[in-house]
C-alpha cells in the first residue's frame, strides 16, 4: 500500500493516526513499536484466553441444569459480551497486521460493534453486582424472590438498552443526527450502570461491617453463627469479584474522556494510539470475570 493510499481524510497518513501526538518523533515510534510488538500480541493472547474461558462458563451453565441459578445466568450474559468483545479483539489485532502501516483506518461499524460491547458490559456488571448486594444484604429476601424469569427479564433489558444507546452511536457516525445529545444518552448508560456498581460495592461493605459486628455480638452460637459466617463469606467474596471491573473496566472507559480532557490526545482522531491499551484492560477484565464469578459462585 503505497503513502498516497494511506493519506486518510484529515490529511495526515494512516501509520500517523497510531503515533502519539505531543512527544518527540523518537519517543513516539518507540512507543509504536512497544504497542504493535508486546500490547497487542499481548492483548490478543488475553482475548483469546477471554474466548475460552466465557466459552467454558457457557457451555456448563447451558449443559447443567443444577447451575442454571440467578448468578450464573446473569454471569452468561456478560460471558457473551466477553466472547463478543474478544473475537472483535482478536480480529482487529489480526487486522492490524495485516496492513503494511500497522494501523487500522477508523471504521463506523467497527465503532458501533465496540460501543454495543461496552455498553453490554457496564450493563451486565451492574445488574451483577446489584443481584449480589441483595444476596448480601436482604438474604431470605432475594432466595423468595429473585427467580430465573426475573434474570432473563434483567438481561433482556441491558441488550435493548445497550442496542438503543450503541444505536445512537452508529446514528451519529453515519450523520443521521448531530449535536451532542447522541453523545450525551451514550453516555447515560456508563454513568448509570458505573452508579449501580459503584452504589452496590459500597452497600456490601456495610453488610459485611454489619455481618462482623452481629458475629461479635452473637459469639459461636450454633445455627446463627453458620448463617451469619455464611453471608459474611458471600459478602467478601462478592466485594473481591467487584474490585475487578473497578481495577479494569472502570478505568478502561474512563481513559479516553481523560485523555481528551486533559490533552495528552488533541481530539478524537488521536486517541488511536491508545486504543491498544484500554482494549487490553477490557480484554482482562473479560478473561477475569469468568474465572472468578464462576469458581465462586460455583462453590457457594
Amino acid at each position: 500500500m503505497s503513502q498516497v493510499n494511506e493519506t486518510i481524510h484529515s490529511g495526515i497518513l494512516l501509520y500517523q493516526r497510531c503515533l502519539i501526538s505531543g512527544i518527540s518523533e523518537d519517543a513516539q515510534h518507540t512507543s509504536r513499536d512497544v504497542t504493535n510488538y508486546v500490547i497487542v500480541p499481548l492483548a490478543m493472547l488475553v482475548a483469546f484466553l477471554s474466548l475460552l474461558s466465557n466459552g467454558l462458563v457457557l457451555t456448563a451453565v447451558i449443559r447443567a441444569r443444577s447451575l442454571q441459578n440467578p448468578p450464573l445466568l446473569l454471569l452468561c450474559s456478560l460471558s457473551i459480551t466477553d466472547l463478543l468483545w474478544a473475537l472483535f479483539s482478536i480480529v482487529r489485532g489480526t487486522g492490524r497486521y495485516t496492513t503494511e502501516s500497522l494501523c487500522l483506518e477508523k471504521s463506523k461499524e467497527l465503532a458501533w460493534f465496540s460501543s454495543l460491547c461496552f455498553t453490554a458490559t457496564a450493563g451486565s456488571l451492574a445488574i451483577i453486582s446489584r443481584d449480589r448486594y441483595l444476596a448480601v444484604s436482604k438474604p431470605l429476601l432475594y432466595r423468595n424472590n429473585v427467580k430465573r424469569s426475573r434474570v432473563f427479564k434483567h438481561a433482556l433489558a441491558v441488550w435493548l438498552s445497550s442496542l438503543m444507546s450503541s444505536g445512537f452511536v452508529y446514528a451519529k457516525e453515519h450523520s443521521l443526527i448531530s449535536g451532542i445529545v447522541p453523545l450525551l444518552a451514550n453516555r447515560f448508560m456508563y454513568v448509570f450502570s458505573l452508579i449501580i456498581i459503584i452504589y452496590s460495592y459500597i452497600g456490601i461493605l456495610i453488610a459485611n461491617l454489619r455481618h462482623n459486628r452481629v458475629m461479635h455480638q452473637h459469639g459461636q452460637r450454633g445455627r446463627l453463627h453458620a448463617i451469619i459466617k455464611r453471608e459474611k463469606k458471600l459478602a467478601n467474596t462478592v466485594g473481591l469479584i467487584l474490585i475487578v471491573p473497578l481495577l479494569t473496566f472502570v478505568p478502561a472507559i474512563c481513559f479516553p474522556p481523560f485523555l481528551l480532557i486533559s490533552g495528552l490526545a488533541e481530539s478524537v482522531e488521536n486517541l488511536a494510539a491508545w486504543i491498544p491499551f484500554y482494549s487490553f484492560l477490557i480484554s482482562l477484565n473479560g478473561f477475569l470475570n469468568p474465572l472468578l464469578n464462576y469458581g465462586r459462585n460455583g462453590r457457594s
